[in-house]
């Protein structure tokens, strides 16, 4: 089995599910309305889990983090990454647009559960 980074379906995917993961942690984690909830491992594995079986065409990393940790490691290169450096910025671009996407989805829909945070100058800020 070897992994192969396919064009605009692994760009898609990847900016897709890291979105996705990314807006799931938001909800789950720091919603008012999930405090006393204990599925944030189920909601966040599911996503994780489902990214990673549809996304076969890139690899379904959705963290530049863990591309970097796999392929520094010498990881990548065994599970047939071989030739992952050159997509580098296919992870680090797109990857990140998705969390981008996530936080403000995450703010759009749920304003409410900004919180209030001091700046420097005495001044409030909701993030």
């Amino acid at each position: 089995y070897q992994r192969r980074v396919h064009g605009v379906s692994a760009i898609v995917g990847e900016f897709l599910f890291s979105m996705a993961l990314g807006w799931v942690v938001l909800n789950v984690a720091t919603t008012k309305a999930n405090e006393s909830h204990g599925f944030y491992g189920l909601a966040i594995g599911s996503t994780v889990g489902a990214g990673a079986y549809i996304c076969k065409v890139s690899g379904g990393v959705f963290n530049f983090a863990v591309f970097l940790g796999l392929n520094i490691g010498g990881i990548g290169s065994k599970v047939g990454a071989n030739k992952a450096w050159q997509y580098t910025w296919v992870y680090l671009v797109f990857c990140n647009l998705g969390g981008l996407a996530a936080g403000l989805l995450f703010r759009v829909t749920s304003s409410a559960d900004a919180k209030p945070v001091q700046i420097n100058d005495g001044s409030y800020a909701r993030l």
